[in-house]
């Protein structure tokens, strides 16, 4: 039995307001919003996944290379400098379609806990200053494990991050809908099976 929900709540940080530092597992980019004055845009989505949070931490971050085989945005992806696991510092590259691509670091750890993800470089323009990537897991009962991906974007202007927020939403969500199925079936993700693994849950559920 598949089940699953996500919840995109977009926040607005105003980093001229006070913050607490330690709730977040990012300090040093939130330092360096502050002191620079601006303000960062930020998406959350949740997944219950019919998974031990192992297993989930597995596929996340362990196999960190393979976000191809359960993002259907992803059509392509791999570690860089030779890693073969998901390590502090390391890079993978993530390509989509229509040629663009993004090159991401494992830059904070908190094992089998947290982890954030920085894109290092990027096809997008330099409008988009900074772009990281929170993940949080939970264990649940019943073997179950919740997962939430926080994603925060700092561009100039400000109004691109809003255009950037909006078009992420529904990707994202299909983005943890894809985890919970790859690893629940062994099946890779893809924007071509998406559509039926979509049917097949929403069957699975009703």
């Amino acid at each position: 039995m598949f089940m699953f929900f996500f919840r995109n709540v977009i926040k607005f940080c105003n980093l001229n307001k006070e913050i607490t530092l330690d709730t977040h597992p990012s300090q040093s980019q939130l330092i360096l919003c502050h002191i620079k004055n601006i303000i960062m845009k930020t998406i959350e989505v949740r997944q219950v996944l019919n998974a031990e949070k192992e297993k989930v931490w597995n596929a996340l971050f362990n196999d960190y290379g393979d976000i191809h085989l359960h993002n259907p945005g992803i059509i392509k992806s791999h570690n860089l400098n030779g890693a073969t696991k998901g390590a502090i510092d390391c890079l993978r590259h993530c390509e989509f379609e229509g040629g663009m691509f993004v090159d991401e670091k494992i830059t904070e750890v908190k094992e089998k806990e947290s982890f954030t993800v920085t894109v290092t470089n990027s096809s997008y323009p330099p409008a988009v200053q900074e772009w990281f990537s929170v993940y949080e897991l939970m264990s649940l009962e019943d073997k179950k494990t919740e997962v939430k991906m926080t994603l925060n974007i700092l561009t100039n202007p400000e109004m691109i991050a809003d255009g950037l927020i909006e078009q992420m939403k529904e990707p994202l969500g299909f983005y943890l809908i894809g985890l919970g199925y790859h690893i629940e079936t062994g099946t890779e993700v893809t924007m071509e099976n998406f559509p039926n693994i979509l049917k097949t849950i929403a069957e699975a559920n009703s």
